[in-house]
């Protein structure tokens, strides 16, 4: 829920009252991945969804994805998806003819 609004794993550690390593082993044994990747990914699924439908500019989108800069944005993205953020919204665009 608050993935995009700059929460990290310190964050939920500190709002459940739990050590954050005993939070991160047993997140990473309930759903495989770590609780730094599920932020990584919701921020990611919200950045690609922004950039398929809507016309912002990038820094935008970075901004309401959770993201503290452009540049790391961009980095993440690309890191993630194997593209950057306007090849991702060109071919997205493609696909759905908008």
């Amino acid at each position: 829920q608050f993935a995009c609004k700059g929460i990290d794993v310190s964050h939920v550690s500190d709002h459940i009252l739990m050590c954050r390593r005993t939070l991160e082993r047993r997140f990473k044994a309930c759903l495989g991945r770590t609780l730094k990747d599920e932020i990584l990914r919701v921020k990611m699924d919200r950045a690609k969804m922004l950039l398929s439908q809507s016309d912002y500019p990038l820094k935008r989108i970075s901004d309401m994805s959770g993201f503290k800069s452009l540049h790391y944005f961009a980095r993440a993205f690309r890191r993630e998806t194997g593209t950057t953020p306007g090849r991702y919204r060109r071919k997205a665009r493609k696909l759905t003819g908008t």
